[in-house]
């Protein structure tokens, strides 16, 4: 059951790195005002631990219909499927140039290069400790111990 609410943890964490825009900044500033203690602008692992307990808590609230405290195959569905959508939505409304409903390929080219580039500027923001503008092997070694 824990592996489960890992999953829903990170599919939730993740539905929140990478979603495109003014909603993705929208959304950090929402997540650092609740769960960065400290003030330091950046989520500690404790706070992310913390955040992750709060997201499960939440999901477990928000779709456990049959409140057996557990979700079941058919629950966790509805939470894949609400993201999704939610994605989707965040994906049109920024990325949609045309209005059409749909991400050609081209938008869809657009939406992958803006979400490297915030991902870059993000992995600078927290990792370039001397400031120069660039990772160099130690803080990209930094980076990569971060993430496991």
């Amino acid at each position: 059951m824990k592996l489960v609410w890992t999953l829903v943890a990170a599919g939730a964490l993740a539905v929140w790195a990478l979603p495109a825009g003014a909603a993705a900044d929208d959304h950090r500033a929402r997540m650092l005002e609740e769960f960065d203690a400290d003030g330091d602008g950046q989520l500690s692992e404790e706070e992310r631990s913390a955040a992750r307990d709060a997201f499960q808590q939440r999901g477990l609230e928000r779709f456990d219909a049959n409140g057996d405290g557990e979700l079941d195959d058919a629950e966790r569905a509805a939470a894949r499927e609400e993201r999704r959508g939610q994605f989707r939505e965040r994906m049109l409304s920024e990325y949609d140039s045309d209005g059409d409903g749909q991400l050609s390929d081209l938008e869809r080219q657009a939406a992958r290069e803006d979400g490297r580039a915030r991902r870059h500027a993000r992995a600078l923001e927290r990792f370039d400790t001397d400031g120069d503008g660039q990772l160099g092997e130690e803080e990209r070694a930094a980076a990569r111990e971060q993430r496991k």
